[in-house]
């Protein structure tokens, strides 16, 4: 996914470059699974380099070319201050794949905490 087919997707990517958030190529995500579909998007779950990982589909609104460049900026912007953040208690974001007009963003799953 992260191969660009267009210009508008070659602008995407730079944006996402300079703002130092990880380009993923999806051919990597092993053990893609569908856990929910919302009116927000369509969340997965797979591994990615061996870790456990959450996709989250972000909806086509977001990325038609005909929309307003604005969205994608404040879309990147955002994205950008959450890859900042490293606290325990928030989730990692790994990175983006996109292509086609779709986004993935990679979120670091929870670890799994045995019942006490």
């Amino acid at each position: 996914m992260v191969n660009a087919s267009s210009v508008e997707d070659n602008e995407f990517i730079k944006r996402l470059q300079d703002n130092d958030i990880n380009l993923v190529e999806y051919s990597e995500v092993k053990d893609a699974k569908l856990v929910k579909i919302r009116g927000y998007g369509i969340v997965y779950k797979g591994s990615w380099r061996e870790s456990s990982i959450i996709m989250k589909h972000l909806p086509n609104e977001l990325t038609n070319q005909d929309n307003n460049n604005d969205t994608l900026q404040q879309l990147i912007h955002k994205l950008s201050k959450i890859n900042k953040i490293n606290h325990r208690n928030v989730l990692k974001l790994l990175g983006a794949s996109i292509g086609n007009y779709h986004i993935l963003l990679f979120i670091q799953d929870k670890p799994q905490i045995d019942n006490l």
